[in-house]
């Protein structure tokens, strides 16, 4: 609404697509919600839908053949494949993300103007971000010394808010941007032996992260 964008949204997430109708209706048109058994979709449709979930070209296929200038997903569900490549694609813009979804803006026609301003920088916001010692990363590795009960009493409940952040920046294939929130998480949380395989996958490849 505050940015006057309207048409058809591709969505994945029944919650996506019913929230989509109450906050956005008529001006934004998910292809897809809650009321998926009441609404009388066609075979064609469903089958086109069902494909686009399933690869890249299938994908591609949908989006230009139902004409939609913007993509609203569950990116903690939605395929990794499908949501790097929608990243990754100069006419799609990221404009914006939380810990459970994210939204991609058609840079071209009548949204242009507003994709380009409106579009979240990950490659910048990770760029600004100083590069992981190995001296930092065995920091990390000796926080596996604290006792349980020391974890406990910090916090009794995962950070999970941002290990969805941090897996949507992976996803996306900003592993700085990912192993900044994993050791910052780790600070707080040492007990979460996922992270610290991340983390020494990553060293291990020598990547300049």
């Amino acid at each position: 609404h505050n940015n006057n964008i309207s048409g058809g949204a591709y969505t994945f997430g029944f919650d996506v697509g019913s929230y989509l109708v109450w906050a956005a209706s008529p001006a934004i048109r998910p292809v897809l919600d809650g009321r998926w058994q009441e609404v009388a979709h066609d075979r064609e449709f469903l089958n086109a839908y069902s494909e686009s979930l399933m690869s890249v070209a299938g994908f591609i296929s949908f989006l230009k053949r139902y004409d939609v200038p913007l993509i609203v997903v569950n990116h903690e569900r939605f395929d990794a494949r499908l949501l790097k490549w929608v990243y990754e694609q100069s006419p799609w813009r990221l404009i914006y993300y939380d810990d459970t979804f994210a939204a991609f803006l058609l840079n071209n026609g009548v949204y242009a103007l507003k994709a380009s301003w409106l579009t979240v920088d990950l490659k910048a916001k990770e760029a600004a971000l100083p590069a992981i010692t190995s001296a930092e990363l065995k920091h990390v590795a000796a926080l596996t010394d604290r006792t349980w009960w020391q974890d406990r009493l910090r916090k009794r409940h995962l950070p999970l808010a941002r290990l969805r952040v941090a897996a949507f920046y992976y996803n996306l294939g900003f592993q700085r941007l990912a192993a900044r929130e994993w050791i910052a998480i780790l600070q707080e949380y040492a007990r979460i032996p996922s992270l610290y395989f991340r983390l020494g996958n990553m060293a291990f490849k020598q990547e300049d992260y």
